[in-house]
């Protein structure tokens, strides 16, 4: 096989139970023109057994394996030295594409609008996450807030390069955030497709769930980008970003942290009718006051933390 147009990048680690499933739908794909690079992150259970034999099968499966555990991050970066393409996709162990025609679709999308990135719509369970709104302005719609994940996005190499990015460990679970982000300070050619790409599984022993660990990763995100963010959004969506920060805080039972981020929502936009209430709450307490909240969220049909 001649250099491929595509390299899919599978970071994993002990998911020899799971990882065959993502391994077949895009061996699977009616684009034939790829490789996986496979990037073990010092499994202990049967990942080389499993990945080998696929290798066996197959010479599009490049395999890596690293001498300890570096996590997901580091572990994509691995994946992007040995990516042999020109065009980058990823997936993770524990997902899926939707169909076989996924990656033709978005490749075909990417030619047909001399696109640098390419974001397709993703499934959450039977809910459609649609990312149409990403095509246009970039910049402002992402540092707004997340949308698409990694697994949804075809994505040239050279702009990666250009962008200087390394996947950072600090910004895990939001590390595609954080990437999307980094990326946008480019203002790349951005072409959506409507195209389903994958079906997100969570997994409920996945870091997306650690509440602690997500709030603390948005806090960085925010730090990291601050100055970006300010020169590109207005106060009052500054405010409802740290807001967003202190939910998630609240879900993690954290209360300093929840103190922090309603108080600095509230500097950031004093005008805020929200922003007000929960300065007065935290000011009271937010242990003393959590449960009004509550009921004030129930009586506004809002989803409490």
């Amino acid at each position: 096989m001649g250099k491929p147009a595509i390299s899919i990048i599978l970071p994993t680690f002990n998911r020899a139970n799971a990882i065959n499933n993502a391994i077949d739908s895009i061996l699977n794909q009616t684009f034939t023109s790829l490789e996986i690079v496979i990037v073990d992150d010092a499994s202990t259970d049967k990942t080389y057994e499993l990945v080998t034999t696929y290798q066996k099968k197959d010479s599009r499966i490049i395999y890596v394996q690293n001498k300890e555990n570096v996590g997901c991050s580091k572990s994509r970066n691995i994946g992007l030295r040995y990516a042999q393409a020109d065009t980058i996709a990823f997936m993770d162990d524990d997902d899926q594409y939707a169909d076989q025609d996924v990656l033709i679709s978005l490749y075909s999308k990417m030619k047909s609008e001399s696109a640098e990135l390419v974001i397709a719509n993703y499934g959450l369970g039977d809910e459609l996450r649609l990312m149409k709104r990403f095509e246009k302005d970039f910049k402002s719609n992402i540092i707004k807030s997340p949308g698409p994940f990694l697994q949804c996005i075809l994505i040239k190499k050279q702009l990666i390069k250009k962008a200087g990015v390394a996947f950072d460990s600090q910004a895990i679970p939001s590390e595609d955030w954080d990437f999307f982000i980094t990326i946008s300070k480019l203002n790349p050619i951005v072409a959506h497709c409507k195209y389903v790409s994958f079906i997100w599984n969570v997994n409920h022993n996945s870091q997306s769930l650690d509440f602690l660990k997500e709030a603390n990763a948005l806090a960085y995100i925010y730090k990291k980008h601050k100055h970006y963010i300010a020169k590109n959004l207005n106060s009052k969506i500054i405010s409802n970003h740290y807001r967003r920060v202190a939910r998630v805080y609240e879900k993690a039972n954290a209360t300093s942290q929840v103190h922090t981020f309603y108080k600095k929502a509230f500097t950031e936009y004093p005008l805020s009718i929200k922003n007000i209430f929960y300065w007065m709450m935290i000011k009271i307490g937010y242990q003393n006051t959590k449960t009004l909240i509550g009921w004030i969220r129930k009586l506004r049909g809002i989803p409490n933390a």
